[in-house]
């Protein structure tokens, strides 16, 4: 009797036996009708037409040595090499006995069956071609879209998508002898779904190191909910740690991870992450942790060493930090909103739990990546928080904002609240109209405006309004563009509460609630380009022919200079009298003549190819084809600038001397291809006949082998110059890389040195392995105030779910 197919996976189609029986028992009829067998395979390929598409229509075929009919018993037996193959899917075997009456083939010897791309090999099987199940023994299964075998004494193929399984186990190692794998007693695997396990126990090659009763584990590449990786550390400052996370996949459109920290010196921190994905134009990431700390800080000498200092201390107990950003619209995709939430209990607890799945550095880089904005420095005690809603029109923009900023100095018991100087902006309007020339004229306007509420708790608040127009004449000659231009910044202040606050300089008059002023500046912008194209003479010049496949030469360099002159020139008004809000609030005078001289090398780069369309061919040499690519492979840039107000100051000449020149600044970025990469900025001071700071970061990288950096940073000890008259001498080493061993091994560095203190900044060694199913890093990291171990896998196929242990 035909099996009945399971009603919960097949569908009415796959359960049909009408059309695949008639089809089979035409194939084979007209076979018996030249005789009891065939002596070759190719007889039985001239008698039959073979069909590799997927048509549920196809016809069968059956290939044998050597064919035998029963009729009486409406059985046929094939003997020697049989394949029975409807399109692309077939199956193999010694011996093959179908039953025609049942649609069932009894399979014995070198079984092989592949069906739908999912392969079944054992030593004998029963398979029902009617409704496409069966089963193997001592046998396997290959999952190919989700890469699984499932290897095991009984196998069986209930339907199109669920397969059972006892004495079996699963993996998606590759191989004899798995990395790993799980063993159950007894099981079934939907695929695009979960494999269903009884008394699973997880094995390391064949040695089991854990068992669950029960286990459920999702073989499917959608994210499925389910236990992430667990995350083990040990740290000198926190104390042995194991992170274990949770993913919950709510629907297609969101999703949210929780998480259980454990420390052994600090106590259990938990959080939760919630990510939404509405559509192109608006997704959100949300998170937060807190944690009942068990070790407080009431008095600075309690701290840490790297936290004393700074004359804040640490009493509270409960702490957390709240974070998030959203990008999306109101109502209309033309209305642009953003928010940034970065909200945190006290002043040390991002510099303490800095690593992990919920660390400051992972959040941070997280949401560069998905926004291309991130977190302020990690040592700020200012927490930047905002709300911006924004429109672009043809000649105009409009932003308007609420900006909060968290003073952790304030937050917690170290100063009252009360006495938080720092400014909020509740809120900011943004009205921008952008250059557009004025009816048929040579002239063109632009105009800023902006309207913003100060508010904080202790100082001066209000209102101030800036109306800032400009007015331009460019002026574009065979020798490049002239732009003179005039603006006006007129403001506005509307003053709500009078009060003085220690350093900041507002000396406003308190009888007056409102003020004004108005500043005028001027500014002049020369540019032009100049190029030069050199054909580069190699000597022999490079042609299509096959001899040349592959070869590639540099044949023409671009060379472009971009000097750029600017001047600009803003009277001394006297503005004490106004409210100080921001520095917006002081315009100094200015009288400054900066240029910057720009060059640009560009390479052409030539190269043999062979012409899409000719793989397999003979070569000649019609079938090559020159590809040519473009690179700016260096550009240096100078800057200087020269301050004739400092030209002619009188003040503090006895200590300071006059000087008028800035540094010389020169950025060179070198990338003559794509494995190595120069970027150095230099300032060298005219006066001091010495380089004052530098930055050099080189970067090398080549398939196969790895990566290498090296990184230099110098700050050079100024005091004679009046606006540096405490730069403080620094030199910062930063070097690293990473390394590719052989048989799958990697060991990757990174080092940071103070040269001067002569004191590590930080150290980290890691060693890996990636393995064909499973990747194993272990880290070890080093400051001068904690040592840290971590240790990461990730598990092919469980690399974001380890399982539901029910």
């Amino acid at each position: 009797m035909t099996k009945p197919c399971p009603s919960h996976c097949c569908s009415t189609d796959s359960c049909s036996v009408i059309g695949v029986m008639a089809r089979l028992v035409i194939a084979i009829s007209l076979c018996c009708l030249f005789g009891l067998g065939w002596s070759t395979p190719l007889q039985a390929q001239s008698l039959f037409q073979q069909d590799f598409t997927v048509d549920p229509d196809a016809p069968w075929t059956l290939e044998a040595d050597r064919v035998e009919s029963h009729q009486a018993e409406q059985l046929f037996e094939a003997h020697g090499n049989v394949i029975i193959r409807q399109g692309l899917n077939w199956i193999r075997a010694d011996t093959v006995r179908y039953f025609r009456d049942t649609g069932f083939a009894l399979l014995d010897g070198n079984v092989r069956i592949e069906w739908d791309g999912d392969i079944m090999v054992g030593e004998q099987a029963d398979f029902d071609l009617v409704n496409s199940v069966g089963w193997v023994t001592n046998g396997e299964i290959f999952l190919a879209q989700e890469h699984v075998y499932i290897r095991g004494e009984f196998l069986e193929r209930q339907c199109e998508r669920t397969f059972a399984f006892r004495g079996a186990h699963l993996t998606t190692c590759d191989g004899p002898v798995p990395a790993w794998s799980i063993r159950s007693s007894e099981g079934d695997v939907t695929t695009g779904g979960y494999a269903r396990m009884w008394h699973p126990r997880f094995q390391v090659r064949n040695t089991p190191v854990l068992y669950s009763p029960f286990m459920i584990f999702p073989v499917k590449t959608e994210r499925q909910s389910g236990f992430l990786i667990p995350e083990p550390s040990y740290s000198d400052r926190l104390g042995v740690g194991l992170n274990l996370p949770y993913y919950w996949a709510i629907d297609e459109e969101q999703d949210a991870t929780f998480y259980a920290n454990m420390m052994s010196e600090r106590g259990l921190m938990v959080g939760a992450e919630y990510r939404h994905f509405n559509n192109l134009d608006a997704k959100g990431v949300w998170q937060a942790d807190w944690l009942h700390d068990s070790e407080t800080a009431p008095t600075e000498a309690d701290e840490d060493p790297q936290f004393q200092g700074d004359g804040l201390t640490r009493a509270n107990t409960n702490r957390y930090w709240i974070r998030g950003k959203y990008d999306g619209y109101l109502g209309n995709p033309l209305w642009r909103t953003k928010l940034d939430l970065d909200l945190v209990s006290d002043q040390n607890y991002l510099r303490e739990f800095k690593h992990g799945y919920t660390g400051y550095t992972r959040t941070h880089d997280n949401m560069v990546r998905d926004f291309g904005r991130g977190l302020r420095n990690i040592d700020s005690v200012h927490r930047s928080n905002a709300v911006e809603l924004s429109r672009n029109w043809t000649q105009a923009g409009f932003r308007g904002s609420l900006f909060y900023t968290q003073d952790l100095r304030y937050w917690t018991d170290n100063n009252p609240s009360s006495e938080n100087p720092t400014l909020q902006h509740l809120p900011e309007l943004n009205l921008d109209f952008y250059r557009t020339r004025i009816g048929s004229s040579m002239f063109e306007l632009e105009a800023r405006n902006q309207a913003v509420y100060f508010w904080r708790e202790k100082g001066t608040t209000g209102a101030r309004m800036d109306i800032i127009p400009r007015l331009s004449l460019p002026w574009t000659t065979g020798f490049g563009t002239i732009t003179p231009s005039m603006g006006w910044r007129q403001t506005f202040y509307a003053i709500e509460r009078h009060e003085q606050v220690p350093g900041i300089p507002d000396s406003v008059d308190e009888s007056k609630d409102f003020s004004e002023r108005g500043i005028p500046d001027f500014r002049v912008d020369a540019f032009t380009s100049l190029f030069s194209i050199y054909n580069l003479d190699t000597g022999q010049e490079l042609t299509a022919t096959v001899d040349n496949l592959g070869n590639a030469s540099w044949s023409r360099m671009r060379h472009t200079v971009q000097p750029e002159l600017t001047y600009s020139y803003t009277p001394s008004i006297d503005q004490d009298s106004n409210p100080f809000f921001t520095q917006d609030d002081r315009i100094g005078k200015q009288n400054l003549l900066s240029y910057s001289l720009h060059n640009i090398f560009n390479r052409r780069l030539d190269r043999v190819v062979q012409r899409p369309g000719t793989e397999g061919q003979p070569l000649t040499d019609d079938m090559t084809r020159i590809v040519t690519t473009y690179r700016d492979f260096l550009r240096v840039r100078l800057d200087q600038s020269y301050n004739f107000e400092e030209a002619q100051r009188d003040e503090n000449l006895d200590r300071f001397e006059r000087r008028p020149f800035s540094d010389v600044r020169m950025d060179v970025v070198f990338s003559p291809g794509q494995y190595v990469d120069l970027i150095n900025r230099t300032w060298y001071s005219p006066y001091e006949h010495t380089i004052t700071e530098h930055e050099h970061m080189l970067r090398g990288y080549y398939p196969g082998v790895g990566s290498a950096y090296f990184g230099f940073d110098f700050l050079a000890e100024v005091q004679d110059d009046i606006r540096r008259q405490n730069q403080r001498k620094r030199e910062i080493l930063r070097l690293g890389g990473l390394l590719h061993l052989p048989r799958g091994w990697h060991v990757r560095t990174d080092y940071k040195r103070d040269l001067l203190a002569r004191e590590d900044i930080e150290k980290l060694f890691s060693v890996g392995f990636t393995h064909q199913c499973y990747f194993l890093d272990f880290i070890f990291s080093q400051t001068p105030n904690e040592d840290r171990f971590e240790l990461r896998i990730s598990l092919k196929g469980l690399e974001d779910f380890l399982g539901l242990g029910l």
